[in-house]
């Protein structure tokens, strides 16, 4: 069952787990941010953070085509200026795929029609794929010249800490 949920279109993708600070400058986007801080206390203050496919991030017709699965966005801390302007962390939460746009929300910033990603842990021995992955990552990165942190053992986090540390052009 498809769900409303606020689409901030970017030119970057948001990975589970991960912190996102962004900077509001956009009309529609301030409005975004003062909808999610009118919401009530203990409301959870979310929007999807989805992948442009065509297009660019600010201005008319900015947007043309987006990516069909993008990551909910949870706000976490706003910091407001005197111009209107926003600073806000956010940390991705589950993934969703995009079914279509409302077209009758009436907001001046995209509102998906979305449904959420099931995230199954997967078949086979995942301790041992996870060393793999783990191992490969390390290789990938002394390629790179750079310092190998250790990586937590949990098979999820290191799936999205991976997707995000690598070096990949957005297609």
């Amino acid at each position: 069952m498809a769900t409303r949920l606020p689409l901030f279109p970017l030119g970057t993708v948001l990975v589970p787990g991960l912190v996102l600070p962004l900077h509001i400058f956009e009309p529609r986007y301030r409005v975004l941010v003062e909808a999610l801080m009118a919401l009530p206390e203990g409301a959870t203050r979310q929007f999807g953070i989805v992948a442009i496919r065509t297009g660019h991030e600010v201005g008319e017709g900015n947007a043309t085509a987006l990516h069909a699965v993008g990551c909910i966005a949870e706000l976490r801390e706003v910091t407001p200026y005197s111009d209107g302007r926003f600073d806000i962390v956010t940390v991705g939460e589950g993934r969703f795929r995009v079914v279509g746009l409302d077209e009758a929300a009436g907001t001046p910033y995209l509102t998906g029609l979305v449904e959420l990603i099931d995230e199954p842990d997967g078949e086979g021995d995942l301790e041992a794929l996870t060393d793999r992955v783990v191992e490969q990552f390390a290789e990938y990165r002394a390629v790179l010249d750079v310092d190998v942190t250790e990586l937590p053992d949990d098979p999820r986090v290191v799936s999205s800490l991976v997707a995000a540390a690598v070096i990949l052009d957005l297609p």
